[in-house]
């Protein structure tokens, strides 16, 4: 099952679908829930139900949303495949090593990415799993996937900035900076997530593909790291991190410039798609 964030005919909000055309909106269920976690907990009760998706109710969304709302923690991961630690003069941990983004940097498939104002910071793109996590009960102990899905992300960074705070905080938080999408595709349907092949191109030109069984650390041991400090939420984001094939990689490192159009896809999940725009600066 696919769970999107759509607008249909004036209307937008969360829907569920079985192939990624055809949508039923939650009001058409009684519900319509405004943030990611409820969607998250409407899906599954609907899935209880073990009820087919009506014909009569499905639409046809006129453009997917960011399926990820502004209340949810992103948590991102560095270093997570030993050849793109490599390529950018990093080395892999026993440990993942994580950070934090704004969820103000979120945007969705489609979205012009309003990265930086100066081309000489040097943005870069990085394809990469997103984990959304699941409801779950409060006793940890329950024996239950805390995975809902998975998304495809653009996990774009400004390595001029990174090269200055090895935080990677400025790095991480520009405008539009992370598209998530095009929706989350249920665990359920993913039997080998290390399967799946994750592809960039930028101008139509190959830059990145791996399989995702390269990650470093798994899906598992990343919740289990991030959840030694605090319990993830359902609705919350893993960027599971990047492989090989970025620009800061590259000899010549071809950094995206305005109007470079990049496009992020993981087989089974979907494509995301977004053109480079530089901001107006500031004066």
């Amino acid at each position: 099952m696919k769970l999107g964030r759509i607008s249909s005919d004036g209307w937008l909000g969360f829907a569920v679908s079985a192939d990624g055309q055809g949508w039923l909106p939650f009001p058409s269920i009684g519900v319509d829930p405004v943030d990611t976690a409820t969607a998250i907990a409407v899906c599954r009760l609907w899935q209880s139900w073990s009820a087919p998706l009506p014909p009569s109710e499905l639409v046809r969304a006129d453009a997917l949303h960011c399926p990820i709302t502004a209340n949810q923690r992103i948590v991102g991961v560095g270093a997570n495949f030993a050849a793109h630690a490599a390529e950018v003069s990093m080395q892999t941990t026993s440990v993942p090593h994580l950070f934090e983004r704004s969820p103000h940097t979120l945007a969705a498939s489609g979205h012009d990415l309003l990265v930086t104002a100066d081309a000489d910071q040097h943005c870069d793109y990085e394809v990469e799993l997103a984990v959304i996590m699941d409801c779950r009960l409060p006793e940890p102990t329950v024996a239950a996937t805390p995975v809902f899905g998975y998304a495809v992300a653009n996990d774009l960074t400004l390595r001029a900035l990174q090269r200055l705070d090895p935080t990677v905080v400025r790095a991480k938080s520009a405008l539009r900076s992370c598209p998530v999408g095009p929706y989350i595709t249920t665990a359920d349907e993913i039997a080998d997530i290390g399967e799946l092949e994750m592809v960039t191109s930028v101008n139509g030109e190959l830059r990145q593909r791996a399989l995702l069984r390269s990650m470093v650390h798994s899906v598992a041991d990343l919740v289990a790291g991030i959840e030694q400090a605090a319990r993830l939420q359902a609705g919350d984001v893993i960027l599971t991190g990047s492989p090989a094939g970025t620009a800061a990689g590259r000899s010549p490192a071809f950094f995206l410039r305005d109007a470079d159009v990049v496009e992020c896809s993981i087989e089974r999940l979907g494509a995301i798609n977004n053109t480079v725009r530089l901001r107006e600066r500031v004066a």
